[in-house]
């Protein structure tokens, strides 16, 4: 089907030519132009007021399947960090604590920073999502509570993970949690981790990946 603007280009360009105009050059555009109008007063009819029209932006990250995948960063602990009793804490990315591993290195969408977890365009209204594992040393001795914050804050509690203590080696806290972003602001994501043992307890394994699913529909 003809569209009004390829239509209009046309028959202008025909005329400064000196071509003479044809009646179905004119009835085209006649024809184009009625339906834009009529297509204009439908959409307007579906605003409340009749002549606005507010059209909520729904963006999706790329997604590539088979030699790649949606972008995800993996960290593998490889060194023990100290947590103090009753003392939220952020894991220590630093690659004395941490193997970071980006699937897609030649694109690079995730980063560390300290305690941060940094995703480029990091901003309100991402959907991400936190899956694997916390082991905490022997004690069998109060609670272990993980979260994640942005900036440092966050509005939600435990939402990681909340398992009383075990006695058993190697006390596992798995978790998996979808998150989204509230603070404008936000540049960083942080994973807390707290115990309530009476004593210092360490951190002597874990896994975790962090996949970003997106950004919702934003009113």
């Amino acid at each position: 089907m003809p569209r009004l603007g390829d239509e209009l280009v046309r028959v202008l360009e025909k005329a400064s030519r000196g071509e003479p105009l044809l009646p179905g050059d004119l009835d085209t555009i006649r024809f184009e132009g009625n339906n834009a109008e009529s297509a204009a007063s439908l959409v307007r009819s579906w605003a409340p007021t009749g002549d606005t029209i507010r059209v909520k932006e729904l963006w999706a990250d790329r997604i590539h399947w088979g030699g790649a995948i949606a972008p995800m960063i993996i960290l593998m602990q490889v060194g023990n960090q100290t947590i103090a009793t009753s003392t939220p804490t952020a894991l220590n990315f630093g690659s004395s604590y941490w193997d970071v591993q980006t699937p897609q290195t030649s694109r690079a969408e995730f980063s560390v920073s300290g305690t941060s977890i940094i995703h480029k365009g990091l901003g309100i209204h991402d959907v991400y999502m936190i899956f694997g594992q916390i082991s905490f040393d022997t004690n069998g001795t109060g609670i272990r509570i993980g979260s994640v914050r942005e900036n440092g804050t966050s509005p939600w509690s435990d939402d990681l993970f909340h398992f009383p203590s075990q006695a058993e080696d190697w006390a596992i806290c798995p978790f998996c949690s979808i998150i989204q972003i509230t603070a404008i602001d936000s540049t960083g994501l942080q994973i807390y981790v707290e115990h309530t043992s009476g004593g210092n307890l360490d951190i002597v394994g874990g896994d975790i990946t962090v996949l970003f699913l997106g950004r919702d529909i934003i009113g």
